[in-house]
């Protein structure tokens, strides 16, 4: 199955994974360790080398596969497990970046990828829930930031689970207008007229 693009609202979540506690020798190269892994795994996500990025990513987890900051090595370990077909392993990843998340703060990229990870594995069910979760926090998230291209982008796939292609067009056209450089919405303007 192919998935899309799904985009993070949040924009500063390695702050907290960055971070190296301990002061020993062992702790620092540790943590530099998976630093560096993190890094890579993301240069690899960004050039569609999802084998590379799984494998660099999987790595960075090592030593603090738990903290809140490592939402993110999730979300992209996750994704890049959907990509090259591991669904089972993605979704648990996915799972776990979902819950690192504060309820006050929750990004709905991983929810938005557990609904397409869902989806393909025949759980419909759960991907419309999920989906219902990521247009909810969309929603909430736009009532502040009424113009974040990101998030219509994000709700416009949510709907696209639901099967509303007019809420998601509409969507991906705001998103589009709302920053014209955000290609991938225009692609998903054309694709809903198809539909």
């Amino acid at each position: 199955p192919a998935f899309p693009r799904v985009l993070p609202l949040r924009q500063s979540a390695t702050t907290g994974f960055v971070t190296i506690p301990g002061q020993n020798s062992q702790e620092i190269a540790a943590h530099s360790k998976s630093i560096a892994a993190f890094t890579f795994g993301l240069a690899y996500f960004f050039q569609w080398n999802f084998p590379a990025a799984a494998r660099a990513l999987h790595e960075s987890l090592q030593a603090e596969p738990d903290q809140p900051g490592s939402y993110l090595a999730h979300f992209y370990y996750g994704v890049s497990l959907q990509w090259i077909g591991d669904l089972e392993t993605a979704t648990e990843q996915l799972e776990t970046a979902a819950a690192l998340l504060p309820t006050d703060d929750r990004d709905p990229a991983a929810l938005l990828a557990l609904a397409f990870g869902y989806r393909s594995l025949g759980n419909l069910a759960e991907a419309e829930s999920r989906a219902r979760e990521v247009i909810d926090l969309c929603t909430a998230y736009l009532n502040l930031h009424p113009a974040d291209a990101f998030a219509l982008y994000d709700r416009g796939l949510a709907y696209e689970v639901l099967e509303d292609w007019n809420s998601a067009l509409l969507d991906y056209q705001s998103a589009a207008e709302s920053d014209p450089q955000l290609f991938v919405a225009r692609l998903n303007v054309v694709r809903m007229h198809l539909v």
